[in-house]
């Protein structure tokens, strides 16, 4: 890719499916990982989605992470690729703000999200979020004045190169950094 990193928010959906390897999701989000892994790409996060991410699928069911599987998440969250920021004042502050200007938007979590993406100046934010996120698309500009994209995923994979027809049974290895939390 060559240049400065495309900056890509994940919000805890997108967390989620990577470490439960969600079918239609895993595949997609594991090439973005990789991509991060090659410098391509910086993913940026909120220090919330440590504490949202709390759960792994396991037959069918949820069920709290055990400690083994804590670690290994708290592992992904340690990768130099991996840029954390606080929930902090100007976060709240935008967040309240966001959620009166888009009432459409009704989980506060979800405004601190959006918040903390358009604070980093995030040029795209990755989620599933069909209800509270995905819908604000094209209305929110970031701390820079830019616009956000607000999407899913696999809605920019070929922007990094991705040819998913041809992905094979390559991309059903786990990535070197990516440690296997839910079994």
């Amino acid at each position: 890719m060559g240049g400065v990193a495309r900056r890509v928010y994940w919000d805890s959906c997108i967390w989620l499916a990577l470490l439960n390897k969600v079918p239609g999701r895993f595949h997609e989000l594991q090439s973005i990982w990789r991509a991060a892994e090659r410098g391509e790409v910086e993913i940026l996060t909120s220090a919330w989605s440590l504490a949202e991410v709390v759960r792994a699928k396991a037959e069918g069911t949820s069920k709290p992470l055990d400690e083994a599987q804590e670690a290994k998440l708290d592992a992904l969250f340690l990768n130099s690729f991996v840029t954390v920021r606080p929930v902090d004042m100007m976060v709240s502050v935008k967040a309240r703000r966001l959620l009166r200007t888009h009432p459409e938007c009704r989980k506060s979590i979800d405004g601190a999200h959006l918040a903390t993406a358009l604070l980093m100046n995030a040029d795209e934010m990755h989620t599933y979020d069909l209800k509270d996120l995905l819908h604000l698309e094209g209305k929110c500009d970031r701390a820079d004045g830019q616009h956000l994209t607000i999407c899913k995923p696999a809605a920019i994979q070929h922007e990094f190169g991705f040819d998913v027809a041809a992905r094979g049974a390559a991309l059903a290895d786990t990535p070197r950094a990516l440690p296997t939390v839910a079994e």
